[in-house]
């Protein structure tokens, strides 16, 4: 890449990565006197037992203590946080709880830093609570027939929109389209269930769950997934292979060797120090056995399928057999009041296991999605809702209700998944069966209208297209609309919403997922505000929208005010600037939200937008995943076509819902200067001591940037090259380049 040293001035002004904000403050030493009085205040408050004076006192002790600098100031603040952060989720104010979380957070984070202390579980706690609120600002969403943010991967029997719903034991087309089939490896033949495996028409997909007995026993998984790896056992899979390759009225999903991250992993393999050699063994049998299916039985998709949850010394990375080896990723996904559940606030445990006042399968699923979602089709392998238990407390009420709130919000928030299995057995004296002999008739009646009324699964069922799009990115012609609501607490407290359009009342609900209809009559052309008020717990929150229906009945989402960035905000100039050229038209709620991440998608569109392209002049961009109905798949193109971007992996995907890392926008950057006749200096040789850690694919691209002042260290003259860049940090990179180069280009 040649460039000539031209407008480097400028360049020096623009397009910092806003470095100064994330930079350590530096300050005096804490004087650790003023902590006695203030301790004896906390002491004094819980031997009372005054809530009120807990959390004054430890506030106090924060204003203190709260940056950590030194490993006195941490340590004498843990038990304060917890406690207090307890008594805030208990009064329902759910914002001072988050707000102590994370200095519980970044007390852990200072600790790693300054000592040699194990606090590894203590972060991943950390994590686990922060989790929890992850999904605390309410989303609206409408139901339409023109999804915007439903990817397609090209994989194997995937399908291009819907998702597909089955189940073990029992196959109904009213309900069904799928269907799941369970094998053990080795003991049994695929082949001998044949008649349990429907053939009709309607039946589209079969998932086969291959799985391994011998995983729990003592070191007994190593020696057999080992045996599998060596090839002791091809004469069983290649046989097995052929019988699924002769299916034909349906695609085959191989799910080989489930929840792999829960096999003794505690028990046995951290015990016994072979935890890396257990991983790398069940990698090498996975990947074996999809070289053999590749050979055998080219209509099957291999599933990577963990459990949703990980046992605390792994995670569901540690076992992933590599984008080369996986179709799909699937993972189980049950909602079960374990009789571990501690049932309180405050409880680490319950966050990280996801049950108790933390039970949110939205919250579990959410890691799973967010690591591969953005190149693999998503699957629920299984999952279930117990209502009776030898064991635990379960009952038909709290299966009816969750089976509802997972139904009515799975395929809402997450259009990366393509396929549900419902578990329709009983096992261990844990019941889950809808349909068939054992089954229960509560359930079976809440089930099937869930399924219904999920419009991604009816999509495929009743061969319409209908979805689900997020608020701010509607632009679809159509007389009504149809809106729902998702925001989650600790607790599960009774939430309203009530909705408003122009100062009137329209719908006020109670019941997930919070859903209103408004007619055509409500709908003239012209500006219309659209106010969403919703009540949980002591926590009010309003969301303001900006509804513009054109003359030809289109209805799309303005940017109106937003409520989250005052005039004193650092961002505020850069961000009302954006507003005002209408970078983010569209993507704009009554919020900003500065620090939500900013996707690849997202990105080349701000871009294609502030490079003032017509979005109309624009087609197809042939990668795989970026379908044409995407609110972003024009600029894609354009920056496919314009150089800024060629794709990610072999150039046929460009993976719009990764988040993009700072060396991912130096080389984008840089490219767009090259590609529109704006000059750039050759890279002066100095590195960054972090250079080994810069991908090569985008070294040039970092070292020209950084030449040219487009970006600078984060002290210690590191690079960072993966941190990922936010909405705030995006609008300062937005505004000086907009300003400095494409107007006086």
């Amino acid at each position: 890449m040649k460039h000539l040293v031209t407008k480097l001035s400028a360049l020096m002004l623009s397009l910092l990565l806003v470095t100064s904000a994330l930079l350590p403050c530096v300050s005096a030493a804490v004087d650790h006197n003023q902590y006695w009085p203030l301790q004896a205040a906390y002491t004094e408050a819980v031997t009372s037992g005054d809530k009120n004076a807990i959390t004054a006192a430890t506030e106090n002790i924060l204003r203190l203590y709260g940056k950590f600098e030194d490993e006195t100031s941490c340590y004498r603040s843990i038990s304060p946080i917890l406690n207090a952060a307890k008594i805030y989720e208990e009064q329902g104010r759910f914002d001072d709880a988050l707000r102590l979380y994370k200095y519980y957070q970044r007390c852990y984070q200072a600790l790693d830093r300054l000592t040699d202390d194990n606090v590894e579980e203590a972060l991943r706690y950390a994590d686990a609570m922060l989790d929890a609120y992850s999904y605390m600002d309410p989303e609206i969403y409408v139901h339409t027939n023109q999804p915007a943010d439903v990817p397609y991967y090209g994989s194997k029997n995937e399908p291009m929109t819907g998702t597909y719903a089955g189940m073990c034991g029992y196959y109904d087309e009213e309900i069904c389209n799928a269907y799941l089939q369970y094998v053990r490896f080795e003991t049994e033949d695929i082949a001998d269930f044949d008649y349990r495996i429907p053939h009709e028409e309607s039946c589209r997909l079969l998932e086969l769950a291959w799985n391994i007995d011998d995983k729990y026993t003592e070191n007994g998984a190593i020696e057999y997934l080992g045996a599998i790896a060596d090839g002791k056992h091809d004469a069983y899979i290649t046989e097995n292979l052929r019988y699924l390759g002769s299916l034909e009225t349906c695609g085959v999903l191989l799910r080989f060797g489930a929840e792999v991250n829960v096999w003794g992993v505690n028990t046995v393999y951290h015990n016994n120090g072979r935890l890396n050699e257990f991983k790398q063994t069940y990698i090498r049998a996975f990947r074996h056995i999809h070289d053999l299916a590749e050979q055998y039985a080219p209509n099957v998709a291999m599933v990577y399928s963990p459990l949703d949850i990980s046992n605390m010394y792994v995670s569901h990375e540690d076992f992933y057999p590599g984008d080369k080896y996986v179709d799909w990723v699937g993972f189980s996904a049950y909602e079960n009041q374990s009789k571990d559940t501690l049932g309180q606030f405050g409880s680490l445990n319950d966050a990280y296991y996801k049950r108790g006042k933390y039970t949110n399968q939205m919250v579990k699923i959410k890691d799973i999605v967010d690591t591969y979602g953005d190149r693999k089709p998503i699957m629920i392998s299984e999952c279930g809702f117990m209502y009776r238990s030898s064991s635990s407390k379960q009952d038909e009420a709290y299966a009816i209700a969750r089976m509802q709130y997972f139904y009515a919000y799975v395929n809402m928030l997450y259009p990366q998944i393509k396929a549900i299995f419902y578990f329709n057995n009983n096992f261990e004296g844990n019941e889950y069966c809808l349909f068939g002999d054992e089954g229960n008739t509560k359930l079976a009646n809440a089930y099937t209208p869930a399924i219904k009324e999920n419009l991604v699964i009816s999509e495929l069922l009743e061969g319409h297209q209908t979805g689900y799009t997020r608020i701010s990115t509607l632009h679809e012609k159509r007389d009504d609309l149809t809106l729902s609501l998702y925001a989650a607490y600790p607790g599960n407290p009774s939430t309203t919403v009530t909705y408003k359009l122009d100062g009137k009342n329209v719908q006020t609900t109670s019941t997930v997922p919070y859903t209103a209809h408004f007619g055509k009559e409500l709908l003239p052309e012209g500006r219309h505000t659209l106010s969403v008020h919703m009540t949980a717990g002591k926590t009010d929150i309003t969301e303001d929208y900006i509804l513009y229906v054109s003359s030809d009945g289109i209805i799309r989402c303005e940017s109106p005010d937003l409520t989250d960035i005052p005039q004193n905000h650092w961002a505020y100039p850069y961000i009302s600037y954006c507003m005002q050229e209408n970078f983010f038209d569209g993507m704009l709620t009554s919020k900003f939200v500065p620090e939500r991440k900013v996707t690849r998608a997202a990105f080349v569109t701000l871009l294609g937008r502030a490079a003032g392209i017509n979005p109309d002049n624009y087609g197809p961009s042939g990668f795989t995943d970026v379908s044409e109905s995407q609110y972003y798949a024009p600029y894609v193109t354009w920056a496919k076509e314009a150089g800024v971007t060629s794709g990610t992996g072999d150039g046929t995907t460009f993976s719009p819902n990764t988040v993009i890392t700072r060396e991912q926008i130096c080389t984008m950057l840089v490219r767009f200067c090259d590609n529109t006749g704006i000059a750039l200096p050759d890279p002066d040789g100095s590195k960054f001591n972090d250079d080994k850690e810069i991908d090569s694919w985008y070294q040039d691209g970092v070292y020209t940037a950084k030449t040219a002042g487009i970006v600078s260290g984060k002290g210690d003259n590191l690079f960072d090259p993966n941190a990922e860049l936010t909405r705030q940090e995006i609008a300062v990179i937005l505004q000086k380049f907009h300003i400095n180069f494409i107007r006086t280009k």
